[in-house]
């Protein structure tokens, strides 16, 4: 066998290695991060957030899913208070704008709960932190609410998708060893 022939063949067995141990690396890490998620009230919703950043596949414990969890419900949070601003200035004077000013300061609320719930978290203060995600789950919900019956909601997927994530987010961060 020539010295290239060996060469190849080698990293062939290297790269054959490499890639099992990447899959049952990831294997592993999607154990942990579903292990986890079944001690929460909606497993299948916490896996779906979870898996969606990859990020979470490096983490090494609860408390790292949970900040994952959190900088992505502070990102869903924020993309939907650009929404509503944006819908409100487009209808500004018309009926619907009055619900959509509510969501707006609605969302204002949830957004500086959130990324002060991310200062707690960081500081280890994990009631604080519940708490405020629980307050930024409650705006979406009072923005779903503040529709009623008058107007169909334009937000009640951000709504749903923002309450859902804080909902996975408050059971993570009560995951947390003390």
């Amino acid at each position: 066998m020539s010295t290239t022939s060996k060469t190849n063949l080698l990293l062939l067995l290297l790269l054959l290695t490499l890639s099992t141990s990447s899959i049952q690396h990831t294997s592993a890490d999607a154990n942990f991060i579903s292990a986890t998620c079944n001690r929460t009230t909606d497993p299948a919703s916490c896996v779906a957030l979870l898996e969606s950043q990859k990020l979470s596949f490096a983490a090494a414990d609860v408390h790292g899913l949970a900040w994952i969890a959190l900088q992505m419900t502070t990102s869903h949070a924020s993309d939907t208070l650009a929404l509503v601003t944006n819908l409100f200035h487009q209808r500004e004077g018309e009926p619907i704008s009055a619900p959509l000013d509510i969501c707006k300061q609605l969302y204002g609320i949830a957004t500086e709960a959130l990324k002060a719930a991310g200062e707690g978290l960081g500081k280890g203060d994990y009631a604080d932190a519940s708490k405020r995600v629980g307050k930024a789950r409650d705006a979406a919900g009072l923005c779903e609410a503040a529709f009623g019956m008058e107007y169909p909601s334009p937000l009640t997927a951000q709504n749903r998708d923002v309450k859902g994530n804080c909902s996975v987010t408050f059971d993570l961060i009560g995951l947390i060893p003390a």
